[in-house]
């Protein structure tokens, strides 16, 4: 399908009928399209959500670093419907989207922050 594309639109470029750097931008989308469908991919084999003794620690997606919360920085959490929602010093909150974990996981985690409540998140 690529290369028949590639087929019907290079006449187009030598032609300059199509801008170069449309065709840049073009290959640009298709690659990021790419790399998208694997992150997402792979997504279903990394854990989204790590708990450790003294911080949860999520994953943000393809370039960026996981995110470390600890728990000494939780005010309270509030579990709702789709999501479980952290409140965090600052009036920050941040959010673990349920749909991305096992029913398992989800008892896991409320168990978890239930005892970490317990012992005064932190």
């Amino acid at each position: 399908m690529v290369v028949s594309t590639v087929f019907l639109v290079l006449p187009s470029i030598t032609d300059n009928r199509i801008p170069p750097y449309l065709v840049v931008l073009a290959v640009m989308l298709f690659l990021f399209g790419i790399i998208r469908l694997v992150h997402n991919v792979r997504k279903l084999e990394k854990d989204y959500v790590r708990i450790s003794d003294s911080y949860i620690s999520l994953d943000r997606g393809v370039a960026l670093p996981r995110r470390k919360i600890p728990f000494d920085r939780i005010e309270s959490v509030v579990p709702m419907e789709k999501v479980i929602l952290l409140k965090l010093e600052y009036g920050e909150e941040k959010e673990i989207y349920k749909e991305l974990l096992e029913p398992e996981d989800i008892n896991e985690l409320q168990e978890a922050l239930a005892a970490q409540r317990e012992r005064g998140f932190g």
